[in-house]
């Protein structure tokens, strides 16, 4: 059996520039392959390899560039050697590998000062096969309709339901305060604690961000929910590997 993950990249240390974590300082392993394939991604390098889906820059990337497989002991004796305090595990979408995935989490909290565990995930695979084994922290952004994504294709309300109880904190990337009801019927309808619901402007420029932060924040304070920054733009801009 393949004992291998497929990643995009992996770096660090630096910080966590999202959602409830961030700030802290962090060690990134993405992976490759995603089941969303959202217009705006600022990540597309993890899927778009072809031009089955449409996207904001129109660019189609080398699978056999963008892609390594590298093993699942590789990467253990690799992230072994960091001392931040969190690893996050982006993507793409993480859940697709979840398999070989839990070798690697296994590996790195078998040593004597484990770090903190972090998944992003679009929250429409079962997370179950890590959850049961492993306290894992789960960063959910589920795609709202300006992602382009079918219905169908991003959203599950049962799998949402099963990451509400595991703890998760949902994040929500946003254009506009129109997309605000869409958010709020969500919410509603998985029971999500208002202290659980982060909004982050989507945007991969300091202005645009911070003109979409600007013109929300009244309407996510008056909702109760919490407002995230996309700070490692604000720090390096649109860059990889930061």
């Amino acid at each position: 059996m393949k004992r291998s993950l497929t990643i995009s990249e992996f770096f660090g240390p630096t910080i966590q520039g999202e959602g409830p974590s961030v700030g802290v300082p962090c060690h990134f392993l993405r992976l490759g392959f995603c089941n969303q394939h959202c217009v705006w991604c600022d990540t597309a390098y993890t899927w778009r390899f072809d031009n089955r889906w449409p996207h904001q820059d129109n660019v189609v990337y080398d699978e056999a560039t963008e892609l390594r497989e590298v093993s699942v002991e590789q990467l253990v004796d690799i992230f072994n050697r960091f001392t931040t305090p969190l690893i996050v595990i982006s993507g793409g979408e993480p859940l697709m590998q979840a398999r070989n995935l839990n070798l690697f989490i296994a590996g790195v909290l078998g040593r004597s000062k484990p770090p903190r565990i972090e998944i992003e995930t679009a929250g429409t695979l079962d997370p179950l096969r890590l959850a049961r084994a492993y306290d894992i922290d789960w960063n959910v952004s589920p795609k709202l309709s300006n992602s382009g994504n079918f219905p169908a294709v991003r959203y599950q309300p049962q799998i949402l339901t099963t990451l509400r109880d595991l703890g998760a904190r949902f994040k929500f990337v946003v254009q506009t305060s129109t997309d605000f009801n869409e958010v709020a019927e969500i919410v509603r309808n998985i029971s999500i604690p208002s202290d659980r619901v982060y909004i982050m402007p989507e945007g991969r420029t300091q202005d645009a961000v911070q003109g979409t932060m600007t013109n929300i924040v009244r309407a996510v304070i008056d909702r109760g929910w919490r407002i995230t920054p996309r700070l490692h733009i604000d720090l390096w801009g649109s860059k990889r590997g930061v």
